[in-house]
């Protein structure tokens, strides 16, 4: 197994499989998760960057004592200001687009490969001042990475909510969570086809649709079936609530252009009309 394949296994084996949100109480701070940065620029850590901050998310999700940005919001905003998700690079626009997502605090932070080892950074920063309430990092082998994770999550929430956190006594997730978990861990052992059945099955959670779509489309491009891949890519396109860099969406696309025949294309074409996309 490669050292992608390795820390992504362990993220998905422990870290992620927490408890859905409980729902925030009225007039809790707002809090924004951003994407990490991938500072080495190590092609094998841009999909793991991405997980960090979803596993975040999902974390801050199930206390009361805060709300989370959802991404539904975020495209909003950022499509009334004709931004993209890159957008939010510079420190001004971050406080532009957070004062209208109604955001308090910002979580952000970075990640890069040490030799072996793997360190992961993470800050809160106060929207308004700038101000850095609380900044935790750490490095750990591939292998730990879950409880790494769950640490990292811990300690942030003790800071910021001044309050215990146990990841280890979360209840489970709800069963298309479960899914979607197994999917992935499954689509990076190897397993495609096994991997395709759960992000069917984790289709059926509203909140992890389009995501389970992605996936999906993964699944198809790998074992060659070009035409569901194109099938469920070009589904989000129309739709353009996925987290995706658009040009990312458009080289899949273009890649199973490229492998069907004029026909094919012409009766997917057909078939998302009659679907309405």
């Amino acid at each position: 197994m490669s050292w992608r394949s390795t820390c992504l296994a362990a993220l998905l084996a422990g870290s992620l499989a927490g408890a859905p949100a409980a729902g925030a109480e009225v007039g809790a701070p707002t809090l924004w998760v951003l994407p990490f940065d991938n500072i080495g620029g190590d092609p094998a850590l841009d999909d793991l960057a991405r997980a960090v901050s979803e596993l975040l998310t999902v974390t801050f999700s199930r206390s009361s004592e805060c709300a989370v940005v959802e991404r539904d919001r975020l495209a909003a905003v950022l499509a009334e200001q004709s931004l993209s998700s890159a957008g939010v690079l510079e420190p001004g626009t971050r406080r532009t687009v957070g004062r209208l997502l109604g955001a308090r605090w910002m979580l952000h932070g970075s990640l890069a490969r040490r030799g072996t080892r793997l360190w992961i950074a993470a800050h809160v920063t106060e929207l308004e001042s700038t101000r850095i309430l609380t900044s935790e990092q750490i490095e750990a082998e591939p292998a730990e990475l879950a409880p790494m994770l769950s640490e990292l999550a811990a300690r942030l929430m003790r800071a910021l909510l001044a309050r215990p956190s146990s990841p280890g006594a979360l209840d489970p997730a709800p069963a298309a969570n479960l899914h979607f978990l197994r999917g992935l861990g499954q689509y990076y052992s190897g397993q495609v086809h096994r991997a395709l059945a759960e992000f069917l099955r984790a289709g059926a959670e509203p909140g992890l649709a389009d995501s389970a779509a992605l996936w999906r489309a993964n699944c198809y491009l790998d074992l060659q079936e070009f035409a569901h891949a194109f099938l469920e890519l070009a589904r989000l396109r129309g739709r353009g609530t996925l987290a995706l860099d658009p040009h990312d969406l458009e080289q899949r696309l273009e890649r199973c252009r490229r492998e069907l025949s004029a026909e094919e294309l012409r009766t997917c074409e057909a078939l998302l009309q009659a679907r309405g996309r």
